[in-house]
């Protein structure tokens, strides 16, 4: 499970922050893998350098690519994915609610299309689809009706309106299926890590002991239980009495939720783990 964790967590921050190297921003000529197969270069997010693209990858970076060149030529401050460090990342900040609809509108399919992409190069075949766009992207609809456009791992400009934004996305909305309030959730605690250190991609913070973070990550599932489809009760249960008795996790519940998180969310979150 762990091993699965970790390459699901990869393919998502891609979905993020990952791109083709090309142009005068640092072009790389594509290396060869062990097998030889060749592989192209993309930039890592987290230095200035450049790492070799799977095959199997390639379309999902394009895709993001094309998301970002999509952004930024509807006037949004999207920067170049083919070359980002820490260094060169300008912080991230809300736009006004006209520039953001108008370039969501545009740019929508492109980031739905990463999303699926995503989906794919995370194991679960080529056929693979998210079941209901509208509940995968309630999330990140929501953000851009206030002006927050999903791009990607950057620092923030005004923390204290992204967390209230986020929070305000987080919340059920009358009416709304357990479906898309339980994903908008879930797409949530993923937004926050790729803008906030502090917290981890499953949704508890990455600091502290062990002990505190189990406590955050019950804490966690008791809100989950609260918004989830019948479906992932039973599930649910398990996974929070596991991290609250510190007791082994059957594997199969955590890649039945996880499995869901993926292809009802598009989401890549496994709720509370501390690896």
């Amino acid at each position: 499970m762990a091993r699965r964790v970790v390459w699901l967590i990869v393919v998502g921050m891609c979905l993020s922050a990952c791109g083709t190297s090309s142009g005068e921003s640092g072009t790389s000529a594509p290396t060869a893998s062990d097998d030889g197969t060749a592989m192209d270069g993309v930039a890592d997010p987290m230095v200035d350098r450049t790492i070799a693209v799977p095959p199997e990858m390639r379309d999902l970076v394009a895709a993001q690519v094309a998301s970002y060149e999509c952004f930024a030529a509807h006037g949004v401050d999207a920067q170049d994915p083919t070359r980002l460090s820490p260094a060169q990342t300008t912080p991230a900040t809300s736009y006004p609610p006209e520039v953001a609809a108008a370039a969501w509108d545009a740019c929508r399919g492109n980031y739905l299309e990463t999303l699926r992409l995503g989906l794919r190069a995370s194991s679960f075949g080529a056929n693979a689809e998210l079941a209901d766009e509208a509940v995968a992207l309630a999330f990140a609809d929501c953000m851009v009706n206030l002006g927050w456009m999903p791009l990607g791992a950057s620092l923030l400009e005004d923390v204290d309106d992204y967390t209230q934004a986020n929070a305000d996305c987080r919340t059920p909305r009358e009416g709304e299926s357990a479906e898309e309030s339980y994903c908008r959730f879930v797409q949530a605690i993923q937004d926050r890590a790729t803008h906030d250190r502090s917290m981890s991609v499953t949704g508890i913070p990455i600091m502290g002991t062990n002990d505190v973070r189990r406590q955050a990550a019950v804490a966690l599932y008791d809100e989950a239980l609260q918004l989830a489809p019948e479906e992932l009760l039973d599930d649910l249960h398990i996974l929070q009495d596991g991290f609250r008795d510190g007791t082994p996790i059957p594997e199969a519940v955590g890649e039945s939720v996880l499995d869901y998180h993926l292809n009802v969310c598009g989401a890549f979150v496994y709720l509370g783990s501390m690896d």
